[in-house]
């Protein structure tokens, strides 16, 4: 009895050890095919952890903005010019290697004051100058509370010049608070 005992513990360990070596296996072959555009979230600094003196790093924020954050690493964005302004990042085209028929995906968790004119968008460029220029914009409701807003813009053709992921601030006293912000590049084959 001894000896079957043996080896049926025995044959759980190696059945185990399998297991194991083919997690890893699996991980590793993940991570060796791993595409950090396609796998993965493409704006960076999306819960605004991390900050260049008094704005969030990685952001672009114009002149007229006024931008704060509280302790919840959440930030209010303001504008204080006559003018439209724009919070945004900004990939050059070659650098998210796109594909026809992808899709840009943008979300913002974000609260909008009333009155307010927030938008969320997406720009691209193309190459091709007799595209010119595609976009979307989403509205982000006035009503003081918390909202997912999600906008989705497909890639027609290839070479795409330049792409934005923008908050948008279309009126003077535009104002608004975020807390996430999700920007991907989805696969045509998905």
């Amino acid at each position: 009895m001894r000896c079957a005992a043996k080896h049926k513990t025995r044959g759980r360990g190696s059945w185990g050890a399998m297991l194991v070596l083919s997690a890893l296996l699996f991980i590793s072959a993940a991570e060796l095919c791993a595409d950090s555009v396609l796998d993965g979230v493409i704006v960076v600094n999306g819960d605004f952890q991390r900050w260049d003196g008094d704005k969030p790093a990685d952001w672009t924020i114009p002149t007229g903005v006024t931008v704060a954050r509280n302790d919840r690493n959440e930030i209010s964005l303001s504008n204080n010019s006559n003018e439209r302004q724009y919070v945004n990042q900004s990939y050059p085209g070659v650098q998210l290697a796109l594909q026809a028929g992808d899709m840009l995906w943008w979300s913002a968790e974000i609260m909008a004051t009333e009155k307010s004119s927030v938008t969320l968008e997406i720009w691209v460029r193309y190459e091709n100058e007799s595209i010119g220029k595609r976009e979307i914009a989403v509205p982000v409701p006035a009503d003081g509370k918390w909202a997912s807003v999600r906008c989705v813009l497909p890639i027609e053709e290839i070479p795409v010049k330049h792409v934005w992921f923008l908050i948008g601030l279309k009126t003077p006293g535009s104002a608004c608070v975020v807390r996430r912000v999700e920007g991907r590049v989805l696969p045509a084959f998905e």
